[in-house]
């Protein structure tokens, strides 16, 4: 989306940033639009997220009465807004001035996209931190150490068995495994599927087993994460800070936006790590 000088008019830069970066981060990115996002005022160092599990299911006598409650006081979990990102650029005068396009527009243009995908990097990062040492499982498949039909079957029962909901179960995965993926026929087939979604921006979008598979270049070689969307958080302030400094002893100006964010794991049962055989 570019940003014109008409809209900066109506609008400050930091809400046309903050709403850019949300936006790709949402139409662009493939890990972070499938976790749970919330947004954080502006000034908070930290935001209480609720876990909405503990619900109890309580019975209603016949003439409307019920038992004393026994519902459970919901789990509280604080996750740190301490994660800093910033895309910048220094733009002269001279380039200002031979360039045939507006600078600073592009920059306010192509920006938010480089922040964005640096947070999804980072919230990637984070996932896999999360899983190491817990959930870490091998492929079935010994001969390439590929996802194999046989692991999606597995993988799904090992979920139902531990009552994790059918929605929003997700498997993410490496080029490579993308790429064996295309090989599989109960998985590439749309009528076996019956399945009609689409390939989004830069992943591959599927669904098998009640598995939605996408791709993502931030996992390497054999990797792959399964997760349900509830265990990881993403908590963004409300605005991307926008940075304008003139430097006049060097002809140049600096353009700079910044985010910051946090992030937790905070269903670390509900995600499992596959990769290669450890033979």
């Amino acid at each position: 989306m570019a940003i014109k000088k008409v809209d900066i008019a109506a609008l400050s830069v930091d809400e046309l940033l903050s709403a850019e970066v949300e936006s790709v981060l949402r139409k662009e990115s493939v890990f972070t639009p499938t976790v749970r996002m919330k947004m954080a005022k502006i000034g908070l160092s930290s935001f209480d997220y609720v876990l909405g599990d503990d619900i109890t299911i309580v019975n209603v006598l016949e003439d409307g009465s019920e038992p004393e409650s026994t519902g459970l006081i919901p789990t509280v979990v604080n996750i740190v807004i301490d994660k800093y990102k910033k895309a910048a650029r220094f733009i002269t005068d001279q380039a200002m001035k031979q360039s045939d396009v507006d600078m600073e527009g592009q920059f306010l243009e192509n920006a938010p996209q480089a922040l964005a995908a640096e947070i999804e990097s980072d919230n990637v990062a984070g996932a896999l931190a999360a899983v190491v040492g817990g959930n870490e499982l091998t492929y079935g498949a010994i001969v390439n150490d590929l996802i194999t039909l046989d692991d999606v079957i597995n993988q799904d029962e090992i979920m139902n068995t531990a009552k994790i909901p059918k929605a929003g179960r997700f498997w993410m995965v490496s080029p490579k495994c993308y790429a064996n993926l295309l090989k599989i026929d109960n998985i590439l087939d749309a009528s076996k599927r019956g399945d009609d979604t689409s390939a989004i921006v830069n992943g591959f979008v599927s669904k098998t087993m009640g598995f939605t598979f996408i791709m993502s270049n931030d996992l390497l070689l054999q990797d792959s994460l399964v997760y349900h969307e509830s265990f990881f958080v993403y908590v963004s302030q409300e605005a991307a800070n926008y940075e304008k400094e003139r430097q006049a002893s060097k002809n140049r100006d600096y353009h700079g936006i910044k985010s910051l964010y946090g992030q937790d794991a905070v269903h670390v049962d509900r995600v499992w790590h596959y990769t290669e055989q450890l033979v």
